[in-house]
């Protein structure tokens, strides 16, 4: 039940997959999207149309009737459309929205939206009133630079049937924001496997046009966390599998033949098709006036025809992530460590005392050598460090390793390292002092 009907006028969509959900809300160029955030599949039709709507409570207090209205927010929120990953696109990508729910219709627009049961516009309300009734986010979100990583972080909590689909049905987003008109240079926004790449042009002295700051917000979308979105003692997934505990850790399943690299969150989120996906969240994000930007890394990457290229490059060039192998080579400061064990079963890294590590993945199942690397350094704080694990062993070009954790320094434990690592919070550990140094790591 997805089609554009009258050209150019209509979108009607309700929550089966779409084929062509990429170019879909970009091509039809509809005026209004129709959404039926009822029932559970497309052929419930439309309450109030093709079928009863549900009565809403109603209270009379002398000559007046009060009607009860839902929140619009939690009404789609709650319904099958509103969890599903290909509805997605509809809300960020349309520019007029009819929604027909089980209790009322509602319309909202870039501008305001419109509840049925009141009289007035929701643009007639205070600011902290529109968005907490509000059913969307609002649109012009997705022009600003962080925006891109809240978007991600909605769309992860949405389900999809195909774990292939998981970076299919984000496109139109990711494609929305690249080609953004801005004025001067920028930002603007694109992706590798997933992973966000927000870069200015160069203007200036410089080499007009030429992306700036791309391998930095790359770097800093690698230390992605997932967690537990139900805060019980334990969580089980449809199997019966213990997959998280009370301190909100949320560990990825073993799945054969999963589509993404583990250096992504698409991957994680791959796992786990019988379980609760969790929550993502980036904790750094890009730009930040607390970043050091200095040139810490490289990063480069491989096309499919066996070229090798820059993340710079790749910007500049045509071809989409999937033209390209799920492998990143990454150029950085590194140092060599192992897991430990400390009190209430928290896990660190021998190399940072005192700093808790972040896992994907339960630690008695990481046994190869592990490497951290640092992908960002934050003024008067600590480097922002990635672990990996060695899973392909040979020679330096033959080895293998992959995304198996995220330190994480809050303010007890960084002032706890601080005192018994002072340097690590200076640029000298940059110099390889500490047991830093230069090396070159292929992620799959």
């Amino acid at each position: 039940m997805n089609f554009c009907s009258l050209p150019d006028l209509l979108l009607v969509t309700a929550t089966s997959r779409v084929a062509a959900g990429t170019d879909l809300f970009i091509d039809c160029g509809a005026e209004l999207t129709i959404i039926a955030a009822s029932g559970n599949g497309p052929y419930h039709g439309l309450p109030g149309v093709s079928r009863l709507r549900s009565r809403r409570p109603t209270l009379t207090v002398g000559d007046h009737t009060l009607v009860a209205v839902e929140s619009p927010r939690q009404e789609i929120g709650s319904s099958k459309w509103g969890t599903r990953g290909w509805t997605y696109q509809e809300v960020m990508l349309s520019t007029r929205r009819l929604v027909f729910t089980d209790s009322q219709v509602y319309f909202q627009c870039r501008s305001s939206y419109v509840l049925e049961g009141w009289k007035g516009q929701g643009s007639e309300l205070a600011r902290n009133s529109r968005l907490l009734l509000a059913a969307f986010s609002e649109i012009s979100a997705i022009s600003r630079s962080t925006g891109l990583y809240n978007r991600l972080e909605e769309y992860y909590r949405r389900e999809l049937s195909y774990p292939s689909d998981i970076l299919n049905a984000f496109t139109g987003i990711f494609r929305a924001f690249r080609n953004i008109r801005q004025q001067g240079s920028g930002p603007y926004g694109s992706h590798f496997y997933g992973i966000s790449i927000i870069y200015h042009l160069a203007q200036g002295d410089s080499v007009v046009g030429e992306p700036r700051n791309a391998e930095i917000s790359f770097a800093l979308g690698l230390a992605w966390k997932v967690y537990s979105r139900d805060n019980s003692y334990a969580n089980f997934n449809k199997l019966g599998n213990l997959v998280a505990s009370n301190d909100n850790r949320l560990y990825r399943l073993v799945v054969q033949d999963n589509p993404f690299p583990s250096w992504t969150w698409a991957a994680f989120k791959a796992s786990q098709q019988l379980s609760d996906p969790g929550r993502l969240h980036f904790p750094y994000r890009f730009p930040s006036d607390k970043l050091i930007h200095g040139k810490f890394f490289e990063i480069n990457l491989y096309h499919r025809s066996g070229a090798k290229m820059s993340l710079v490059d790749y910007l500049k060039q045509e071809d989409d992530y999937t033209k390209f192998l799920p492998i990143i080579e990454i150029t950085s400061f590194v140092m060599h460590g192992s897991l430990t064990q400390g009190r209430h079963g928290s896990v660190g890294f021998s190399a940072f005392p005192g700093v808790h590590v972040h896992l994907h993945e339960p630690p008695e199942g990481i046994g190869g050598t592990l490497i951290a690397i640092c992908v960002g350094y934050i003024i008067d704080e600590n480097p922002i460090v990635i672990i990996v694990e060695e899973v392909e062993t040979g020679t330096e070009r033959e080895r293998k390793y992959r995304h198996v954790g995220v330190c994480s320094w809050s303010d007890g434990k960084k002032a706890e390292a601080q005192a018994q690592e002072q340097a690590t919070t200076s640029l000298q550990i940059m110099s390889g002092r500490l047991g830093w140094h230069r090396q070159t790591l292929r992620l799959v």
